[in-house]
């Protein structure tokens, strides 16, 4: 199923291919979800563009001094490193390297309490168009569209990769809306789920309530070693609220995302924006 756009609110289709085209699956692992112990805590992180997951593909963040493509540097300027302490304060000086298939990333935990750990790729320009000679062409950044060229098509995507990881006791303060691009905030924390116990979750843009209908897909991981992919479509209220019950214990990547008309004037027709969780569901 392609879920890429196909529930957008009222852009065109043509737009709604532009953002298709910018967008593939990304996710965050930590090596550990939970950690306990009187002393500070480290753990390691990968990080991936890929519809592959969790396997990784391409790298998905790089301050650290990683080598990427050109292209996906361009991408990765606007994305930023974000980690939500259990005190609520943010830091934002986690260092991820790209490596030729993932980025990955080290973070010593000194406070207890749950932290919630985030690559968001702020409002991206993205352009794509039809060149004089007929060919399909797409631009990342502030830069003009080749003379000629034709079926232009000018959006923002934005983009959050979000993981939660415990130390010792849990807590709620991470669990708050960070008012950047599409979140969902629940009462049970993303890390801490179990089989056979019904959740709550809000969606949220830009900090607000997103109160429209909407849809999201829930995934088990490592789909390529099964031939079913395992994928729940979940439906929100009129509300943005959704409820979700596990079946199989396991590490879920929530996928969902929402296309916004630009107001008229703008440079750019609409804002794409998605989120990628990582979800931990325990057995009973």
């Amino acid at each position: 199923m392609n879920t890429f756009s196909k529930y957008a609110l009222s852009a065109t289709a043509g737009l709604l291919l532009s953002a298709s085209a910018a967008a593939h699956e990304r996710f965050i692992l930590p090596s550990h979800n939970a950690l306990s112990g009187d002393l500070p805590q480290s753990v390691s992180f990968v990080a991936s563009v890929t519809n592959d997951f969790f396997h990784p593909d391409f790298p998905l963040g790089n301050n650290g001094g990683g080598k990427v493509s050109p292209f996906l540097a361009k991408v990765l300027e606007y994305t930023n490193s974000q980690i939500i302490l259990p005190n609520g304060e943010v830091d934002d000086d986690m260092q991820w390297l790209a490596m030729a298939r993932m980025s990955v990333a080290d973070y010593e935990f000194e406070q207890d309490g749950t932290y919630r750990i985030a690559l968001y790729q702020k409002p991206t320009p993205w352009i794509t168009y039809t060149d004089k000679d007929g060919k399909w062409g797409r631009l990342v950044g502030d830069v003009d569209v080749p003379a000629g060229a034709t079926d232009v098509s000018k959006g923002l995507i934005s983009a959050r990769t979000e993981a939660y990881v415990t130390v010792n006791k849990p807590n709620q303060e991470a669990v708050k809306p960070s008012g950047y691009g599409l979140e969902v905030i629940g009462s049970v924390l993303p890390n801490e789920l179990f089989v056979g116990e019904t959740v709550d979750f809000q969606l949220f843009l830009n900090g607000e309530k997103l109160e429209q209908e909407n849809e999201l897909t829930i995934t088990l991981g490592e789909t390529r070693y099964r031939n079913q992919r395992d994928e729940m479509t979940v439906k929100t209220d009129a509300k943005g609220r959704f409820e979700i019950e596990f079946e199989k214990p396991g590490r879920y990547l929530l996928h969902v995302e929402n296309t916004q008309d630009n107001e008229k004037g703008s440079e750019y027709d609409y804002t794409y924006h998605s989120l990628f969780l990582t979800l931990d569901v325990f057995p009973e």
